[in-house]
């Protein structure tokens, strides 16, 4: 007798035979201590057994479980059955894909993958793991073999109630699967994938997609009123070289990639963590193989969710992103569609074509509000987009607050798109595009050409914007900086502007007289122009609302600019503010030359200004400053006020301070007329005398301390 053994292990029962093993009574402790030959045939033992391998093994057959307890160094040839504790796949005898199909099969709680799988093409399939609810690899990989072709599409793992998954590397050796994992969960379980990493797949079918690692709890049939409070925390995700062949159909789910996908009820209170996950090289491809990109959907990471059978409540999900980094990602980097969404440290690079946005935030549903980000980051070309163009941040979400949205565009790689895809070749970019109410951005920085489009939105307010396009090459499809749409009101607080390839500060694309007004503010802005081109068409002009083709159809803009500094202004053209329709307000504007214009394409010398006077909308200017080189001193006035029809009588013209350093004029004005005349503080020594047309205009003689309204033929002195 072995007088080391503790009293139950002396109580266990020695197998030495299969039929012993089979005979075994209900709950039985027993050890295998020698090789048990099984007879290649299936061995079943009673409940709730324990067996203890002490330099034993069972070979030549199959070990059935029933809620069966494995200890010690456990070999057997083949598992099948239930068991109570976790099972390693070292336990078995080898390690090919039928051992794989065994251990997930089995019905017990964890499998722990601790051996590396090569799975032969020619007969893998997809693996069913119905009762795992841990599947822990210690660092392992599972690959396809190098040759064989997959001809049906299919996910290699699909998990029924898994919740957790880590510590595994699929190489799919750009075979042609529809994704690693499919977890479909519609239980009160939270749900955990770490440190999982998938690469080369390539699904030659584009009736079928991508799905790399896709979770899915909103598959359930429990009532949306019952509470379903669970957490989804993904962690430490690399994603890489998925390639889709698309269908050339971009809204369809057939001939698209997504590398990460969540998908939960919308109305249950689950929440959603994506923490320090990688995609690179995320697209679809045409008939001309993978490195012919298509401007298709492809994305790296998709939290998406739905209210389960017309749920009428709130939205009650919580998602938390951070720290997300892609190169060549495809079409978007970060794509949510659901509730209360916070983005943290997103940085994504890209030189291919088929780039559309790094973070978008659908919303497709009105209850899907309530959005942070902070610290997103876009480096790369601009390539084939839709005909709206490509983003680094948008959002459909009402209730937005972002910070901190850097754009850096450094290239651009325009192409013709092929006879499957569809769009219009527009290489242009925004570097924002909000499509919701109650937005607000603080810290916009455009490092290359770029345009931000003000939508037709309420309460829209961009603080601390940036622009300096000194490092790009890239020409936009619109010439401005900002380009309001039809109706857009937009609050511009803190900005600094040095524009190379820029020509407008505002450019007002959208044109009809009869649409709601577009109302801008723009108050503490540094503006820095380089000089026009020769081209007359592309004179530098900082505010335009003028359709000069048409000449009488323009964007009802009101504007207002505050506080606001025009360097090196001898860059300017002759007209730097172009209004139409709208109320104008330009308070404390300072013009600074470093040499005085010459050219009369040139401003007139100052705050040079065109009115349109054609219907009865007011201007105001407070506080025009021009600064010239000291000692130099022009026959030119600081304000040069024109109309576009002479003799139309409608515009109020509100003046007060307007002064140069170096000018014996103050206003210069042709075709201007009103029907209201305004109390003003300009000098009267006026560049040209007034006419008929100008009569009530009134000013201030400074020196004599008078004012004098212009009587139609002449200047008249008041009297108080």
């Amino acid at each position: 007798m072995n007088t080391n053994k503790s009293t139950n292990e002396l109580a266990r029962t020695v197998i030495t035979s299969a039929a012993q093993l089979a005979s075994l009574p209900a709950n039985t402790e027993a050890e295998i201590i020698s090789v048990i030959d099984l007879g290649n045939s299936e061995v079943e033992i009673a409940d709730g057994c324990s067996l203890y391998f002490i330099g034993g093994s069972l070979i030549n057959g199959t070990l059935v479980g029933n809620n069966t307890s494995l200890y010690g160094d456990v070999t057997v040839e083949c598992l099948a059955g239930s068991f109570a504790t976790p099972v390693k796949a070292s336990y078995l005898t080898s390690g090919d894909y039928s051992n794989l199909l065994s251990l997930l099969g089995l019905n017990t709680k964890t499998v722990i993958l601790d051996k590396d799988y090569t799975l032969p093409v020619s007969s893998v399939s997809s693996i069913s793991c119905p009762y795992v609810k841990y599947l822990i690899g210690e660092d392992i990989i599972i690959r396809l073999s190098e040759t064989g072709t997959i001809s049906s599409p299919f996910c290699l793992i699909v998990a029924n109630e898994l919740k957790y998954l880590g510590g595994i590397t699929f190489d799919g050796k750009s075979k042609s699967l529809s994704g690693f994992i499919k977890i479909i969960n519609g239980a009160q379980d939270s749900i955990t994938v770490e440190n999982v990493e998938v690469k080369n797949i390539t699904n030659t079918v584009s009736t079928s997609n991508i799905k790399g690692i896709y979770i899915d709890k909103y598959s359930n049939t429990s009532s949306p009123t019952i509470t379903r409070d669970c957490r989804i925390v993904v962690r430490n995700v690399c994603m890489s070289n998925l390639y889709q062949r698309g269908n050339g159909i971009i809204s369809d789910g057939p001939g698209s990639v997504t590398s990460l996908q969540i998908y939960v009820d919308a109305g249950s209170y689950v929440s959603v963590d994506v923490d320090n996950c990688r995609f690179d090289n995320i697209h679809c491809y045409g008939s001309g193989g993978t490195s012919d990109i298509m401007y298709e959907n492809a994305a790296g990471l998709f939290v998406q969710s739905a209210f389960w059978n017309n749920y009428a409540g709130e939205a009650n999900t919580l998602v938390e992103i951070s720290n997300i980094h892609g190169h060549n990602f495809g079409k978007r980097l970060v794509m949510t569609d659901c509730a209360n969404v916070n983005v943290r440290n997103v940085f994504g690079t890209n030189n291919n074509t088929d780039f559309l946005c790094l973070v978008g935030l659908n919303g497709s549903d009105s209850r899907f509000k309530y959005a942070s980000i902070e610290n997103i980051r876009y480096e790369g070309v601009v390539g084939y987009s839709s005909n709206n163009g490509s983003f680094t941040f948008e959002t459909a979400m009402r209730y937005t607050t972002a910070e901190n949205i850097v754009s850096k565009v450094t290239g651009i790689t325009p192409r013709t798109p092929g006879t499957e895809e569809t769009g219009t070749n527009y290489p242009t970019f925004y570097p924002v595009s909000l499509q919701a109410d109650d937005v607000t951005i603080r810290g916009v920085h455009m490092i290359g050409a770029q345009t931000v489009l003000l939508p037709v939105k309420e309460n829209i307010r961009l603080e601390d914007v940036t622009y300096d396009d000194t490092e790009g090459v890239i020409n936009s499809y619109s010439d401005g900086i900002f380009m309001p749409m039809l109706g857009s009101s937009v609050v511009i607080d803190g900005l600094k502007v040095k524009a190379h390839h820029k020509r407008r500060l505002v450019g007002c694309n959208y044109k009809d007289a009869n649409f709601t007004s577009s109302n801008i503010f723009i108050n503490d802005a540094d503006l820095e122009f380089a000089e026009s081109p020769s081209s007359s068409s592309y004179k530098t002009t900082l505010i335009e609302a003028q359709d000069w083709g048409t000449g009488s159809v323009g964007h009802r803009l009101n504007f207002t600019l505050k506080n606001c500094i025009c360097r090196h202004s001898e860059n300017f053209q002759r007209y730097p503010f172009r209004k139409f329709l709208g109320q104008w307000t330009l308070e404390n504007v300072k013009f600074i030359y470093d040499t005085l214009p010459t050219s009369s394409d040139h401003l007139y010398f100052g705050g040079c200004f065109a009115v349109y006077n054609d219907i009865k909308e007011a201007l105001t200017l407070k506080d025009i400053t021009a600064i010239c080189p000291e000692g130099t001193c022009v026959d030119k006035p600081v304000l040069y006020l024109a109309a576009y029809t002479s003799g139309v009588v409608g515009t109020q013209i509100h003046l007060s301070n307007i002064r140069s350093n170096c000018s014996n004029y103050e206003i210069f004005m042709a075709n201007v007329c009103w029907d209201e005349y305004v109390d003003t503080t300009v000098n009267r020594y006026q560049y040209t005398q007034f006419g008929t047309a100008q009569k009530g205009f009134m000013v201030k003689d400074y020196s004599a301390g008078v004012k004098y309204v212009w009587s139609g033929t002449s200047w008249v002195a008041l009297t108080v």
